[in-house]
């Protein structure tokens, strides 16, 4: 038993590593191991697929020549020892085709046909066996890819029937919630403007004659509680998607919003509002404006530029406040506030040297400033507010 184990390795040894070095194991040892690797024909199977597998030789030398000589050599004097000498009738043309063949399948097909020959060694050289076993899972294979079409198709249908019902039903449900709503009445929902009368409507008629002795104010004010655009005076579309770009015409205005929403006093301020954001002489010389107030400097090309204005807190460190109006520029890329207000607030910063470039100046100016920390707070409520950064300057605008 000794000699045994010591002439094995792999898995063969680990087949018989359990059993005691005694020698009532031995014969244990021989029947595991005949019955694990002492099947014949699986042998015989082995070295016939070798001799397939064997790599041609490509190159031409004594050492080639002799490493094939010794591969298919060692093959075929096994085959002899097991009973299949090539040189006799005891090996079959049939057993030697069924391993060519048998190469050729994959693997979940070949691992198929061993199940088949399992129990009866004798159907492993029979050709029409083996024939009939592979039609067999051709036909399988039809039914099944048959099956997964059918039911592909199915599926496939049935995605495009819901699919088509949804977008009925989609754009059946947006239809019947747009349509009521275009060009309707604000109050009564009815197809005409809010300053058209209706007889269907004649309960909403009072409303209608307040809305037209209402100010310029409070009709602005109604039309965003209503949701109507500026520019019709329609519900169902805000004035940033209206297609209507015409001017207002009001006694020569120029914005774009309904006649019913002029403000008289619109064309008066027009000339203060042309002066709006004109630097002080310490920051722009000689009237050149510099390039981060752009923005903000008068326009030549249009009568006048409309900037939005808001009331704010204005907060030092200490807490102290101080109401102020603020000038919101989106295209000033640096906030400044007024040297007078910092003074009085008390707001505490340091010195800072700015280069301030103005238009067509490659150079630009060196100028130092004073930059300050604070805070701006809505008036409406106690929120924490923004903390801000601005540089000091005499004036804002003129």
């Amino acid at each position: 038993f000794s000699y045994l184990r010591s002439s094995l390795s792999g898995s063969p040894l680990a087949a018989i590593n359990g059993l005691s070095l005694t020698a009532a194991n031995y014969p244990a040892a021989i029947a595991i191991l005949k019955n694990r690797f002492g099947r014949k024909d699986v042998v015989i199977q082995s070295h016939i697929r070798k001799l397939f597998e064997v790599e041609p030789c490509v190159k031409t030398s004594a050492e080639n020549l002799q490493i094939l000589h010794d591969e298919l050599n060692l093959h075929v004097r096994a085959l002899g020892a097991l009973g299949k000498d090539l040189n006799s009738s005891r090996i079959t043309a049939a057993e030697i085709l069924m391993e060519l063949f048998k190469l050729k399948l994959p693997i979940a097909i070949r691992k198929k046909w061993e199940e088949e020959i399992f129990t009866d060694e004798a159907k492993g050289s029979d050709l029409d066996l083996f024939f009939s076993f592979l039609l067999k899972q051709v036909r399988i294979e039809q039914s099944v890819v048959k099956t997964q079409t059918l039911g592909q198709l199915r599926l496939t249908k049935a995605m495009k029937t819901t699919a088509s019902a949804e977008r009925v039903t989609t754009t059946s449900a947006l239809k019947a919630k747009i349509e009521p709503r275009l060009n309707s009445c604000a109050v009564c929902k009815g197809e005409h403007t809010i300053t058209e009368y209706s007889e269907q409507f004649q309960i909403y008629f009072s409303f209608r004659e307040q809305f037209l002795r209402a100010t310029p104010d409070e009709r602005w004010s109604l039309c965003s509680k209503r949701g109507l655009c500026y520019h019709f005076l329609y519900k169902g579309h805000l004035a940033n998607r209206c297609s209507r770009r015409k001017p207002c015409g009001e006694a020569g205005c120029t914005l774009k919003h309904h006649r019913l929403l002029h403000q008289p006093g619109t064309k008066e301020m027009t000339p203060m509002r042309d002066q709006i954001a004109a630097e002080d002489h310490r920051i722009v010389e000689d009237g050149k404006t510099p390039d981060h107030a752009v923005l903000l400097a008068k326009s030549k090309t249009r009568k006048n530029i409309l900037l939005q204005t808001a009331n704010a807190f204005i907060e030092n460190e200490d807490g102290e406040c101080q109401m102020v109006m603020c000038l919101l520029d989106t295209g000033c890329q640096q906030s400044l506030v007024r040297i007078k207000i910092a003074n009085q607030i008390g707001l505490k910063g340091h010195p800072e040297h700015v280069k301030i470039t103005r238009l067509g100046d490659s150079c630009g100016q060196h100028k130092r400033l004073q930059r300050v920390k604070f805070r701006l707070k809505d008036v409406r409520n106690d929120r924490e507010g923004l903390s801000m950064e601005a540089l000091c300057v005499p004036t804002i605008c003129k």
